[in-house]
């Protein structure tokens, strides 16, 4: 049958692919534009990071410093300064390509290889996670000698004799920064922050009174190496009992190490108050050897424990004692009456002309003067 227009057939078949649940994308690019606009965004708040560590040389040496500052604990690692430096040098061993040699080496104020240069890098990492913590100072400059001569020992000729690539892993509080010279290409990592609080005894002296032997004195010295001002309470302790306590008007008011003297003043005409850096314990009864301990109490926010505190063993008191070097007619009678506390012992020969004199030896510890008896005499 014969129409004059198709204008209707298409619109009806227009309704029906409206009306269709499923039907052919057709080609948009606002829409493309559009969904990639869309995708990137996405991406963009996911912030996506890519953790990339670059390889080391073929010849390096990994540096661990060991000190006790290393034991501070930091919050952002989960753990101490010397947990990261040894994760941050696993890392590092695990980037070697094949073929590269890497030696450690553990530093406090001395220097030790742990591991000499090696492709194995299972045995690397082995000596990385063996290196435990100490108490002492930092020093480099030992480290820094040892890093050279490891690199210069050519063993059968088998390694180039060429500048290794160093790898530092400290927190930088080194005691001879200025004296360090390093004929190598150093890579320093710094571990920690600091904005770390830490509150440390630095000196501790206990002395007996010469006078009265069973008296103590202590005398102790603290020290702020953290960024702000702390009031720190101190405890004396004697073979773990309480003995004494330093508080309120005579605790300890550390201003930190850090600051100038012009900061230090500036802070003291602000707040009216006055540093003071040390505790005394006078007057201390103490008839006995005993071990003393100092702790100061000021734990909140201290990041390294191995210093709050510091102990010295105290020895048993000495009276004076005198040796009386006499004629040996002289009566005993007249010798008690001469020295109340002790009595002397005669010496055994008469005395006679000698070649020398009889020589006296002082201690100064425990005040005692001792006169040797008289060589024979000259016939």
């Amino acid at each position: 049958m014969a129409v004059s227009s198709t204008l209707l057939w298409k619109k009806a078949i227009q309704d029906l692919q409206v009306n269709a649940p499923f039907q052919k994308l057709r080609r948009n690019l606002l829409l493309l534009l559009q969904l990639l606009l869309l995708i990137l965004l996405c991406m963009a708040l996911a912030k996506p990071i890519a953790h990339y560590t670059p390889g080391p040389g073929n010849l390096s040496v990994i540096l661990l410093d060991r000190s006790a500052s290393m034991s501070a604990t930091e919050k952002d690692y989960g753990g101490t300064r010397l947990d990261e430096a040894k994760r941050r040098a696993t890392n590092l061993v695990n980037a070697m390509s094949r073929g590269d040699m890497a030696a450690v080496i553990a530093f406090d104020d001395s220097a030790q290889t742990v591991c000499p240069f090696t492709t194995d890098t299972a045995r690397l990492r082995a000596a990385i996670a063996s290196v435990q913590p100490t108490d002492r100072a930092t020093r480099l400059k030992l480290a820094y000698k040892l890093a050279e001569a490891q690199a210069q020992f050519n063993e059968a000729q088998l390694r180039a004799n060429v500048k290794p690539d160093v790898y530092l892993f400290s927190d930088g509080r080194v005691l001879d920064g200025p004296d360090l010279s390093l004929n190598a290409e150093l890579h320093y990592e710094k571990i920690g922050t600091d904005q770390l609080g830490n509150v440390a005894i630095v000196s501790l002296s206990a002395k007996r009174n010469y006078e009265r032997p069973t008296e103590v004195q202590v005398f102790a010295r603290l020290a702020n190496f953290g960024p702000e001002p702390v009031d720190a309470d101190v405890q004396l302790l004697i073979d773990g009992q309480l003995a004494g306590a330093a508080t309120g008007a005579t605790a300890a008011a550390l201003w930190p190490e850090r600051w100038d003297d012009n900061q230090r003043l500036a802070y003291e005409r602000t707040t009216g108050r006055h540093a003071r850096d040390s505790v005394e314990f006078p007057h201390i009864d103490l008839t006995r050897a005993a071990v003393i301990r100092v702790e100061q109490m000021h734990k909140d926010g201290d990041a390294l424990a191995a210093d709050d505190a510091a102990q010295v063993v105290v020895p048993p008191p000495k009276s004076l004692s005198v040796l009386l070097v006499t004629d040996a007619t002289t009566s005993s009678k007249k010798l008690s009456t001469a020295s109340t506390s002790s009595t002397p012992t005669p010496c055994s020969r008469p005395l006679t002309k000698t070649k020398k004199p009889p020589t006296t030896t002082w201690s100064s510890s425990t005040a005692t003067s001792r006169a040797s008896c008289p060589p024979p005499a000259i016939s």
